[in-house]
């Protein structure tokens, strides 16, 4: 009978020490990480910094895109905007969103780690003031900033896929999220830029450059916050 009962006994800590090692919880350290292992992996900070810039960019366009599309009403600022530019910008906005929502998705699905920067509540105020300010201006100028964001995003991930091949080539599954966002972001630019704002034909537009160097400054700094 004691022989049975340190049986069931030594099953039930078995059980209880099975169930302890499958168990989550969430990693308070990191806003919007989910739930990780106890023991989670280190953290690679070259990661955490590739991820948060481009956490930061999206964050930042498409917080500007809502304001350009739903935003200023509220304020009563008159929209200059054609429709099919209107369309335009919606389904940019909804790109950017979508790429949000992806990065972030990749910490729970994808086992990535990464601290989204602090600077996230000053660049969601800078990016609705943006918005703002373009909407009275009209497709043309519009037109020329959205591009230049667009462009820097590119470059963004251009550069950190270029990164990985050179000094991370295992970390495979965070090339294929950067490629599957330059792909999208690059697509909308063939797509929808005017022959007068392709970087190829040698033509500087100075809002767009504009746009380019401030979005880029942007993303810097956000990586290191």
């Amino acid at each position: 009978m004691m022989l049975k009962s340190r049986v069931t006994v030594t099953c039930r800590l078995r059980g209880m020490r099975c169930a302890s090692s499958a168990f989550t919880s969430p990693n308070w350290l990191e806003e919007n990480c989910g739930d990780v292992p106890i023991h989670p992996q280190t953290q690679d900070s070259e990661v955490s910094e590739m991820l948060r810039g481009g956490h930061a960019m999206q964050v930042a366009s498409a917080k500007m895109l809502d304001a350009k599309v739903n935003k200023v009403a509220d304020f009563h600022v008159v929209k200059t905007y054609s429709t099919a530019h209107l369309e335009k910008l919606k389904e940019l906005r909804d790109t950017e969103e979508k790429a949000v929502q992806r990065i972030e998705a990749s910490v729970r699905t994808k086992d990535f780690r990464f601290r989204p920067s602090l600077l996230i509540p000053a660049v969601q105020l800078s990016s609705f003031v943006v918005g703002c300010a373009l909407s009275p201006l009209g497709d043309t100028i519009s037109t020329s900033y959205v591009t230049g964001v667009k462009m820097a995003v590119s470059d963004y991930y251009n550069d950190q896929i270029r990164e990985i091949y050179a000094s991370k080539p295992d970390q495979v599954e965070l090339k294929e999220l950067f490629k599957v966002a330059r792909d999208e972001e690059q697509e909308f630019v063939d797509a929808h830029t005017p022959d007068i704002l392709d970087p190829n034909k040698g033509i500087a537009d100075p809002v767009t450059t504009f746009a380019k160097a401030s979005l880029k400054v942007m993303i810097q700094v956000a990586k290191t916050v």
